[in-house]
């Protein structure tokens, strides 16, 4: 998802030359999966990628924001320096002993990344892993990551509202949680199951064609059965609310073909 550059919008950081043009694309990690003795079926699997992009900046900050170091939690104590492989090496290992020890499944480990649509000069990606280290079913998370490569910079949600705009966006927010839970629970139900999963802000969030998209994991707002929720604010509703250096003019809409 690209976005087209060059439509004259005074100030307005959609419209803003980007410096970084650069291509990205979804490649294998650097790692090595450590040697197994175990049996057919019972060695940890991972398959772990990443972006290489153009711009070296967005490779490492992805690498940063995908594996950052000790994120095993498993390693020989060193909880500030992990590399890759060393994280590799402890989940494996990890691994081996529940298998061993107390035949436990294997554990695996899956991240995905994709570069989506460009927003003027963001560059935003998702990610999406599941890991399964014991229990019924593994976790999945789905994340979106908005980068500014001119400013050299990962884009929070209080970067492109408008100041004091915070509480009227999250407001719009939970009420699209609550219609969702009153259609499928019934008003009798609903009261019970939101505060069964009391609803919060969240920072998981992208510029899409129709709106701004917020992305909320299992358990976050729903049981794990549900799946994880997206809910998407129309831009029509976010005038005054996003900054106006994020909000889209009728001709960058039209640029992008909407």
């Amino acid at each position: 998802m690209r976005a087209l550059f060059g439509v004259v919008v005074m100030g307005l950081l959609l419209a803003w030359p980007s410096t970084s043009q650069a291509a990205s694309k979804v490649v294998k990690a650097n790692y090595t999966m450590p040697a197994c003795k175990l049996g057919k079926g019972q060695c940890a699997e991972l398959d772990l990628k990443r972006i290489q992009s153009d711009d070296p900046w967005i490779t490492a900050t992805m690498d940063r924001i995908m594996y950052p170091p000790c994120w095993s939690d498993m390693g020989d104590g060193n909880k500030k320096n992990c590399t890759l492989q060393q994280d590799v090496n402890a989940f494996a290992a990890q691994s081996n002993e529940g298998v061993k020890e107390y035949e436990t499944p294997p554990f695996h480990y899956e991240v995905t990344p994709a570069p989506l649509r460009d927003w003027g000069r963001l560059k935003q990606f998702s990610v999406h892993s599941e890991m399964y280290t014991g229990g019924a079913h593994g976790s999945p998370n789905f994340a979106y990551v908005v980068l500014d490569p001119t400013a050299r910079k990962q884009v929070k949600l209080a970067d492109v509202v408008a100041p004091g705009q915070m509480s009227k966006l999250t407001a719009m927010l939970r009420e699209r949680n609550r219609q969702r839970v009153v259609k499928s629970e019934g008003a009798k139900g609903a009261a019970e199951y939101l505060r069964m999963f009391e609803f919060e802000m969240t920072e998981n969030f992208v510029f899409d064609r129709t709106g701004l998209t917020f992305l909320y994991n299992v358990y976050e707002v729903a049981p794990y059965a549900e799946g994880p929720m997206e809910y998407t604010i129309p831009y029509s509703q976010l005038k005054g609310v996003l900054k106006a250096d994020y909000y889209p003019t009728p001709a960058y809409m039209k640029s992008i073909g909407k």
